[in-house]
């Protein structure tokens, strides 16, 4: 186990530096410029003369390759560089928005989880019943309906109509709640259908059968044996959703103004602050591949024979 753990770290370095690089290339040839955005920012027209000279001091001017390096370096001993604008640390801005995005990742998938197993399991032993349909029918229509109309419908409800929220977003564990909801109403409806299929699958083979015949409860069975089996479908859902999450999601938090991560690249990204966009890109990188190896070595606790793979 630690030896593939060792391994798997080792394989991040590559695949760091190989992201980092491309992403680094794609601003580099990407249109606009962050001197000419930073002066129009500050409300003065841009002549060439002061492109160049903020560029030189942004070392914008200096060829590609050099700049990546001299990046690179700086990462390697802990430094993110600063944003363009206001000269903050990018960690530090990171670190701003993070709790937020952490805090609604969190939320959402403990409701979506809360959600979608027990009735993922139901509509498995209630197949083909009025009830099952019920249920797959609303999945579809999760599943159809952008987030950001769930959004929409979710503020016109719960804070124009019955007042229970703040229609933006407060910084307050509350603000999160509307948030939370519109995400986990999206992937409940994906993760129900995935939990019946999983369940459905495991409930047609033979020690199922056996343990029928054994006269097993079938709550046992389910909880038991069923559940355990599935549990790897699970957590690749949710290591899946829990990497996107923790990228932030721009279309849900600009709707409800909420400051994490997501809105924070995206005010980048307008800006041309290429050190906070490349700082959100390595966090991305390295939650993703580090919820993946998490998610790999829980596949061996619920099922051991994964070992041996």
């Amino acid at each position: 186990m630690y030896k593939s753990i060792a391994k798997r770290l080792l394989q991040f370095i590559p695949v760091l530096l190989g992201i980092t690089f491309m992403t680094f290339a794609l601003m580099a040839i990407a249109p606009g410029d962050a001197a000419t955005v930073r002066l129009s920012a500050g409300g003065t027209t841009p002549t060439p003369e002061m492109v160049a000279a903020l560029q030189a001091e942004m070392g914008l001017d200096r060829p590609f390759t050099l700049q990546y390096f001299s990046w690179l370096v700086n990462f390697l001993s802990g430094d993110l560089g600063n944003s363009y604008f206001g000269n903050t640390p990018v960690m530090d801005k990171i670190f701003q928005a993070l709790p937020f995005t952490l805090m609604m990742a969190a939320l959402s998938m403990v409701l979506t989880l809360a959600v979608s197993i027990p009735l993922g399991i139901y509509t498995a032993v209630r197949r083909d019943k009025w009830d099952d349909f019920l249920i797959r029918g609303l999945t579809f229509v999760g599943n159809a309906v952008p987030n950001f109309t769930i959004a929409i419908l979710l503020i016109y409800f719960f804070a124009l109509k019955l007042r229970w929220f703040p229609v933006l977003a407060t910084r307050d564990p509350i603000g999160a709640i509307l948030p939370a909801v519109t995400l986990a109403i999206v992937m409940s409806s994906r993760y129900i259908r995935q939990v019946r299929a999983a369940v459905l699958d495991e409930l047609a083979k033979d020690y199922v059968v056996g343990a029928r015949a054994r006269g097993i409860k079938e709550k046992t069975i389910l909880y038991k044996h069923v559940l355990k089996n599935v549990m790897v479908t699970i957590i690749t859902l949710t290591a899946i959703s829990i990497g996107s999450l923790l990228a932030g999601t721009v279309v849900v938090e600009s709707i409800f103004n909420w400051p994490g991560l997501g809105s924070m690249v995206m005010e980048a990204i307008g800006r041309r602050d290429y050190p906070v966009i490349q700082g959100f890109v390595v966090w991305v990188a390295i939650a993703y591949m580090m919820v993946n190896l998490i998610a790999d070595i829980s596949y061996t606790w619920f099922n051991p024979k994964i070992r041996d793979i």
